[in-house]
């Protein structure tokens, strides 16, 4: 069975739950067009935190982010950040970024999707937004950039019961 991206997050974001204010988290936003759909998913007095460290995305992301502010959608936040297991900087060739866990944010409401897309570094991720993750208990869409790392991602979803889909 083929699913397409909008299909999938719908399916995340919409089936058995109820219309109140929820959090999600878009953890490699990129340019925002996953934001912003998120947005309108997480309810009008929702909220989106968008993180994006690759500084070549931040323009983009912020056009997108404002357009979908203007449509009732949820309010969405936008990070400069990397998210990783531990708080720091680090240094690129673009410069200095902030790296954050997310279990060092605040949420205004439960997080009910976090959805992750970032090369290499899933697991680290993870690691930093565990407490989070048990405590609100989300439905989780990771892209994995490779067979090792997928591998390594479903022995963490069997460790802590957590269902797990491929596709």
């Amino acid at each position: 069975m083929t699913t397409n991206k909008g299909d999938l997050l719908h399916r995340l974001c919409c089936e058995q739950w109820p219309l109140e204010p929820r959090t999600h988290l878009d953890v490699g936003a990129g340019q925002g067009e996953t934001t912003v759909f998120l947005a309108a998913m997480a309810q009008q007095q929702g909220a989106v935190f968008a993180f994006e460290s690759n500084q070549e995305n931040w323009p983009a992301l912020m056009r997108h982010c404002a357009t979908g502010q203007n449509q009732n959608r949820a309010t969405i936040a936008v990070h400069p950040l990397m998210i990783r297991r531990t708080a720091g900087i680090i240094k690129t060739p673009e410069g200095s970024v902030r790296m954050v866990a997310l279990d060092d944010m605040t949420y205004p409401h439960p997080v009910e999707l976090i959805r992750i897309n970032i090369a290499s570094c899933e697991l680290e991720v993870i690691a930093g937004g565990l407490q989070t993750i048990l405590k609100h208990q989300p439905r989780m869409l990771i892209r994995v950039s490779s067979e090792s790392h997928r591998q390594r991602l479903l022995a963490l979803c069997k460790v802590y019961g957590w269902h797990s889909e491929s596709w």
